[in-house]
């Protein structure tokens, strides 16, 4: 859960949406092709074909992929959203699309910010926690407050779309702010501020662990179970 914000910058900038599902995107580290074809729902073999990368051929870290349009998207893609919705409620299943939407628009890994979501509430936007945390990404209204400012606009947590931005904001920030997936993780639930002044807690480290099993189980195309 966001316990804190990142230290505010000396003037306001928007963040602007990233390139959309049809741009570019960077290989990181540890990614594989299946991962960001998942990521940008689309199919592997889509991917691989647009690239002109073969059957055997990998990726490295820094590369740039083009991403084909969504709208071609075929099989695979779909079966692994399939998989991971099957049986949930409708506004589950809302909430999975529109935190993937909302992380592609900014350029944040889908698959990430979908784990941090499952772990704060399970996809559940109507969840309300005893500090004051709203929405599937368990944004507090200070968060939500300044994540809106970097958004150009006021965010309504309880709306799904708005709080998915207020999550998926604060991750690209502490991306900007931290040194690794570890820290940003841990920052996201604990505060930056916090972390830098007295280190990851016991339960951070937990929730960091966590997230990333989920992250894992996201991108097999399954829903995280626990």
């Amino acid at each position: 859960m966001p316990a804190a914000l990142p230290p505010p910058p000396p003037a306001i900038v928007h963040i602007a949406p990233a390139v959309p599902s049809s741009g570019r995107h960077e290989v990181r580290a540890g990614e594989t092709i299946g991962h960001i074809a998942l990521d940008h729902g689309v199919s592997e073999d889509q991917l691989r074909r647009v690239n002109g990368i073969g059957p055997d051929s990998i990726i490295r870290v820094g590369q740039k992929l083009r991403i084909p349009s969504v709208s071609g998207t075929s099989g695979s893609a779909q079966v692994s959203r399939s998989n991971m919705t099957d049986g949930l409620s409708a506004e589950r299943r809302r909430t999975h699309d529109v935190v993937a939407e909302t992380a592609r628009k900014y350029g944040v890994s889908p698959s990430l910010a979908l784990a941090v979501a499952w772990q704060e509430s399970r996809w559940t936007n109507n969840a309300l926690s005893d500090k004051g945390a709203i929405g599937a990404m368990q944004c507090k209204p200070l968060t939500g407050d300044y994540m809106g400012r970097l958004a150009g606009r006021p965010l309504n947590l309880w709306n799904v779309r708005d709080n998915a931005t207020c999550g998926v904001l604060l991750l690209k920030s502490l991306e900007k702010e931290t040194g690794s997936e570890t820290a940003k993780l841990a920052a996201y639930y604990q505060g930056l501020d916090s972390l830098r002044k007295i280190g990851m807690y016991d339960d951070s480290w937990t929730y960091v662990q966590s997230v990333k099993k989920h992250r894992e189980t996201i991108r097999s195309g399954q829903r995280p179970r626990s």
